[in-house]
């Protein structure tokens, strides 16, 4: 639990420069791990030195009433739990729906076909969006805020 929050926040100090606005600007933050780079479109008014990226100036880019409104609105309250039944419904099928059907014989050719859409989908994401989404200072306490949920959920029920 400690590690995987901790593994976000270390990954947040190292690559993120800010929100980008092209692939240069994820290209050029991911090939300087802990150095400063200066983005295109860039979000902070004074560029801090590479030594400032391990301080705590993330800090007042967070918003614990954003979290708060995050866990407490009834829309994403709800879509979460969906999300959350339907992921832990589909594990379960994934788990239980082969006992069912038995062993297969074991075939010598292995095609590419097993990845179905997957290579279609990740060619059409669009990278920026989710550099942005998943690296900012807030998305990073969001992420933390979801593992302690579910960590304390398991310590509570199981």
């Amino acid at each position: 639990f400690i590690g995987v929050n901790l593994m976000w926040v270390v990954i947040h100090s190292l690559i993120w420069d800010g929100k980008a606005s092209n692939l240069q600007d994820i290209t050029a933050s991911l090939l300087s791990p802990g150095q400063n780079v200066e983005l295109s479109n860039p979000t902070r008014k004074s560029s801090p030195s590479a030594s400032s990226r391990f301080s705590l100036d993330s800090l007042s880019e967070m918003s614990f009433v954003k979290l708060w409104n995050f866990f407490t609105d009834p829309n994403p309250s709800t879509r979460n739990l969906f999300l959350n039944i339907g992921f832990a419904v589909g594990g379960h099928i994934l788990w239980i729906l082969p006992t069912f059907l038995g062993t297969l014989p074991d075939q010598e050719e292995r095609g590419e076909d097993r990845l179905g859409g997957l290579p279609s989908n990740l060619s059409g994401a669009d990278p920026i969006a989710l550099w942005n989404r998943l690296l900012c200072p807030q998305c990073i306490l969001q992420i933390v805020g979801i593992n302690s949920i579910n960590y304390f959920g398991k310590l509570l029920f199981w």
